[in-house]
């Protein structure tokens, strides 16, 4: 067998492709609450991990992107057919306001997931309405913020939490901070890089 090494290594032949550092922060971000509660995401991506942890509260899926919201509406229907899958054509802060008004038949919120490819500045206005609903209907829950973590003004991870800290509203708990690489395995098994990217775990 030739001899490869890990920037080397490149197969002939098309496989699955992986995100293995991704779907450890999905995991780990849908343990951190029952699985029978409401979860509600952003990130199409994140419905695959749902289902392999066996989620059977229910799911509000949105996305402004109008092929990933026709997407999705059609794997609901099909290869997420075992999930409590409702999927909404708008941004989160709107999603988040339908959660509120029909709470009832979601069941308790476990979790507001905020999965975004922007730099921090630009993630803290989407942040701040989110944070401000949930606030404002009383509800306690863990909320996800995912961003850039560079190519912008700051110059470390600690100046950009410190940044977003100064401006979180009171009651906001600051739990846990997470970096890590967005790259994965091609569908060749070639590495690719990824962004740094950065995941914030809060509480309401």
């Amino acid at each position: 067998m030739e001899e490869m090494t890990r920037r080397t290594v490149k197969c002939k032949h098309k496989h699955t492709p992986q995100s293995p550092n991704k779907n450890r922060i999905r995991r780990n971000m849908l343990e951190t609450f029952s699985r029978k509660d409401c979860f509600l995401t952003i990130s199409h991506g994140a419905l695959e991990a749902c289902m392999m942890l066996r989620h059977t509260g229910q799911i509000i899926s949105c996305d402004i992107d109008d092929g990933v919201f026709h997407s999705t509406v059609f794997a609901s229907g099909s290869e997420f057919i075992d999930l409590r899958l409702e999927v909404l054509g708008c941004d989160v802060q709107t999603a988040v306001k339908e959660y509120c008004r029909n709470q009832s038949r979601y069941g308790q919120l476990g979790a507001v997931d905020i999965d975004l490819a922007f730099c921090i500045k630009q993630c803290e206005p989407i942040l701040q309405s989110v944070l401000a609903t949930l606030q404002r209907n009383y509800i306690s829950t863990n909320v996800f913020l995912t961003f850039r973590n560079g190519r912008d003004q700051f110059s470390s991870l600690e100046d950009r939490i410190w940044w977003l800290q100064c401006r979180l509203p009171p009651g906001i708990k600051l739990v846990k901070v997470e970096p890590y690489s967005s790259g994965g395995i091609r569908s060749d098994a070639s590495r690719s890089k990824g962004s740094a990217m950065c995941i914030i775990h809060m509480r309401t």
